[in-house]
């Protein structure tokens, strides 16, 4: 069984968002995510070899979207992305019979930025398990 939490916002401070948000276009950050989108194939498949993780405890982080909507993403395929997310947050709540979503619903995908705190939540539910 999946239980779906909603967690309230409590963002980063406005400058240390700024901040963090600012990183973003370092070069640093797109080296990082063409190494990503680089070995998704690979990770795809490794994942898809699993076809079991049994009980063990499983959180998964949903986003209300991959992008927020800005001038700078206009003619990303947002929609297209949003429903491969969502096709993939449903197949990996099949691997476990301990499953948790979720709903980072003030975030885009970067949760750890627009809503830390449910990272937070996310980790004392591993530690704690207190799934059924």
């Amino acid at each position: 069984m999946v239980d779906s939490i909603v967690y309230n916002q409590l963002p980063f401070p406005p400058k240390t968002r700024q901040q963090v948000k600012r990183s973003f276009y370092h070069y640093r950050h797109w080296l990082t995510m063409w190494r990503e989108l680089w070995n998704l194939d690979r990770s795809s498949y490794q994942v898809s070899q699993v076809k079991s993780l049994g009980n063990i405890p499983l959180v998964s982080i949903k986003a209300s979207t991959f992008f927020k909507r800005s001038i700078w993403n206009f003619y990303m395929p947002i929609q297209a992305a949003d429903m491969l997310r969502d096709q993939m947050h449903a197949e990996l709540l099949k691997l476990s019979s301990n499953c948790t979503q979720i709903a980072a619903t003030q975030s885009s995908h970067f949760v750890w930025v627009d809503e830390p705190e449910i990272i937070v939540a996310a980790i004392q539910t591993l530690l704690v398990d207190d799934h059924p």
